[in-house]
């Protein structure tokens, strides 16, 4: 779930990287890239709701998730800060 969410979060980035006027169209390519995200990751959409229901009725787990993703994005980030 960790590496699922994570290219998640990159793609809300690169969304929101692209500034576009109108909300549809961020909606639209931000939809795509969800798509591809899953395709990537083998998994349904419907297999990462339910996966996301059951983290959230279980915080702890969530918050363990959610660690591993931010400590994965910010090494990320650093690092592109140095390229």
């Amino acid at each position: 779930m960790a590496k699922v969410l994570i290219d998640i979060h990159i793609a809300e980035a690169k969304v929101n990287h692209l500034k576009m006027d109108k909300v549809d169209s961020g909606a639209a390519v931000y939809l795509a890239l969800q798509d591809s995200v899953f395709k990537e990751n083998k998994i349904s959409q419907e297999t990462y709701i339910e996966s996301f229901r059951y983290y959230r009725a279980n915080p702890a787990l969530l918050d363990e998730i959610y660690a591993i993703v931010v400590d994965s994005l910010s090494l990320r980030h650093k690092i592109l800060k140095l390229d």
